[in-house]
């Protein structure tokens, strides 16, 4: 579909590229495998182009439309205060020529993607930037990125030469945009990880833009300035929704939105996807939900059940023969596959058929693997096609199937599944365990929270302080010592060289084979590689219960101390020349004080409601909780033994 936007932006490419492809000429001579080159790249870069100037969203049917009718202005938030606010409406150069790696780390449906695009657009229409966007759900360990680029431009002609390649790329001045790294499939990881820190490292006069949810292995990437996105306001969310519509629904809809003061309901405001979804189950029912559950069990039911209003009462044909809670069943089966046994959200037609085929099966219905795939790609929708590729459409539709699947599908494996496979990887399945949550929190309670608290009361009791030890510091060392393996904490203004002692101790609890490697200390605690903030540095490596504190903080459970104000603190409290260690297994460096732990409270306190200091525990609330849990289970204990004896 080529829109006035790409009709616009399309003759641009060719005077982008030139300069370096003479450039390339004037060193390697003007051979045909350079003219080819340059041909297909211009071509490679027009696909692009044409590709990402439209979106496609179920709000408006899955119908394609020009990417700046749906688009309202994001605003990326840095989690460094020694940087401010981007708000993607006008590009500003100086964003990315001052900080040159942007990490954009936010969770499902925030616009990761769009703002994937908008640099996309952007860097084409207003810099002398070449901009590259890759998906990074295509890339595979045993294929380096250079690789992927020359596989990516060879699609459509001969191969191209590697080495015109990276002799092109050496040349700087290209925009690289990763999108998706927590979308690269699990077995994957490690490996695609360690080729794009190679490529990012040899293309260093180049800039790079990465995307992802929050994950434990976005700490990998430390020397990127990392952001998050802003929440869309209440008139940003009302305008999108203006957007989507082609009649007169939105007003209605914002009419209702105006009438309540839930607060889920104000959540899915904040978030695009969900306004994208509310908007597609509106207009098939006009009822807001209350509950997440609720809200995407209506979403699929009028994605199911959606008639064609310019066509009367037509209904689009379900070739699968299902009818909703059978085709529910195989698509929560294939949702709970794709996150637990394959770790992904994009198949090769042979791949995905193969997930569908085992679905039907587990599922016992009668029904066939080629109806299943029309129906989810055509007239459900909640999977898309490209080319030989099938992915859903979103990883949070996805997620909200799993979770049905381990409600309802299940059974007597839920607790086996949650317990032994679930929480040891708690980042993985986040979202899902969220909506889990909402569809069953007593069976959440007994599984996913009674353990953690149980743990955090063990913990805590373990801890050993000397007699004078202040109760604030206990408090802060148990706290933080129960979601870290280690904290390393040092006040410098620049960096920090570990002394030999000092080094030995960091390597020894950041081994090879953890989430942060030997290799990237280096003996040096540096501004660049760990997030200062007002002059505090820290290396952090998180336990899995950091995640699954997360995920109670998320889902609101009330366990956590409330965050105290920021108070002026004297920070040479804080040895310049010393680092402050918080570690259950090993003990390093001086005595944590009161100082000591106020300095580093108030230095953190841009991080209070949505990092660490989120997740402080308060030991009261854990007890309180923990015995109603506990009284909880006993009873249900009771019901059971009834039950049976009926």
């Amino acid at each position: 579909m080529q829109t006035e936007l790409y009709l616009k932006l399309a003759p641009l490419i060719l005077p982008l590229i030139k300069p370096k492809f003479d450039q390339l000429k004037a060193a390697v001579g003007k051979t045909a495998k350079v003219i080819m080159f340059e041909k297909t790249f211009r071509e490679y870069l027009e696909r692009t182009l044409e590709k990402n100037s439209t979106i496609t969203t179920i709000a408006c049917r899955s119908n394609a439309r020009p990417f700046y009718d749906l688009y309202v202005p994001l605003t990326l938030s840095p989690t460094s205060p020694t940087e401010k606010p981007v708000t993607l409406d006008k590009f500003d150069s100086s964003f990315l020529v001052r900080n040159g790696k942007i990490f954009i780390v936010d969770s499902g449906g925030m616009g990761k993607s769009t703002c994937s695009r908008w640099f996309l657009l952007n860097t084409l229409e207003h810099t002398k930037l070449i901009p590259v966007l890759i998906d990074l759900r295509r890339l595979k360990p045993e294929k380096n990125i250079i690789e992927y680029i020359q596989a990516e431009l060879s699609s459509l002609g001969k191969e191209i030469d590697i080495d015109l390649i990276v002799t092109l790329i050496g040349y700087g001045d290209f925009l690289f945009i990763f999108d998706g790294y927590d979308e690269i499939g699990s077995d994957d990881l490690r490996g695609v990880t360690r080729n794009l820190k190679d490529f990012i490292d040899r293309a260093a006069r180049n800039y790079f833009i990465l995307t992802s949810r929050p994950d434990l292995s976005v700490s990998a990437f430390s020397n990127f300035t990392h952001y998050g996105i802003k929440p869309l306001s209440v008139a940003e969310a009302h305008s999108l929704l203006r957007k989507y519509d082609e009649g007169n629904i939105a007003p209605r809809l914002i009419e209702e939105l105006g009438k309540t003061s839930n607060q889920i309901v104000s959540s899915f405001l904040g978030n695009p996807l969900l306004v994208s979804l509310l908007f597609a189950a509106y207009s098939y029912k006009q009822a807001i939900p209350f509950k997440k559950s609720i809200f995407f069990d209506q979403v699929f039911t009028a994605l199911f059940e959606l008639h064609d209003h310019t066509k009367g009462d037509f209904y689009r044909d379900i070739k699968s023969k299902l009818d909703k809670a059978q085709f529910q069943s195989i698509l929560s089966r294939m949702a709970f596959l794709s996150i637990m046994k394959y770790g992904k959200t994009e198949y090769t037609s042979i791949e995905f058929n193969k997930l569908v085929e085992e679905s039907i099966k587990g599922s016992g219905f009668s029904t066939t693997t080629s109806g299943v795939i029309n129906d989810l790609v055509k007239a459900v929708q909640l999977v898309t096609q490209d080319g030989i590729y099938y992915r859903w459409i979103h990883k949070s539709i996805q997620d909200y199937f799993a979770a049905v699947f381990l409600r309802y599908e299940g059974k007597d494996k839920t607790a086996q599944l949650i317990t032994k496979k679930i929480l040891p990887n708690v980042q993985n399945y986040s979202l899902m365990l969220e909506l889990f949550y909402d569809l069953d929190p007593k069976v959440f309670r007994s599984y996913c929270l009674k353990p953690v608290l149980e743990n955090y009361l063990k913990h805590a009791s373990k801890l050993k302080f000397g007699a004078r030890t202040a109760v604030e510091v206990k408090e802060f060392y148990t706290q933080v010592s129960f979601f870290s393996e280690a904290i390393i904490y040092s006040r410098n203004a620049k960096s920090y060289s570990l002394s030999n002692s000092e080094n030995e101790f960091v390597k020894q609890l950041f081994a090879e084979g953890e989430r942060i490697a030997t290799k990237s200390i280096g003996g040096r605690l540096s501004r660049a590689s760990y997030h200062p903030i007002e002059g505090l540095m820290w290396l952090r490596h998180f336990n899995s219960n950091h995640g699954l504190l997360q995920l109670f903080r998320n889902v609101k459970i009330d366990i956590f101390s409330a965050a105290s104000r920021k108070t002026s603190v004297n920070k040479v409290a804080m040895t310049p020349t010393k680092i402050y260690v918080i570690s259950a297994k090993k003990q390093y460096g001086p005595p944590f004080t009161q100082a000591v732990v106020a300095n580093i409270r108030s230095l953190y306190s841009t991080e209070r409601e949505h990092g660490d200091f989120g997740i402080l525990l308060d030991i009261e609330k854990v007890q309180s909780l923990l015995a109603k849990i506990v009284a909880e289970v006993e009873d249900q204990g009771e019901l059971d033994k009834i039950l049976d004896g009926l």
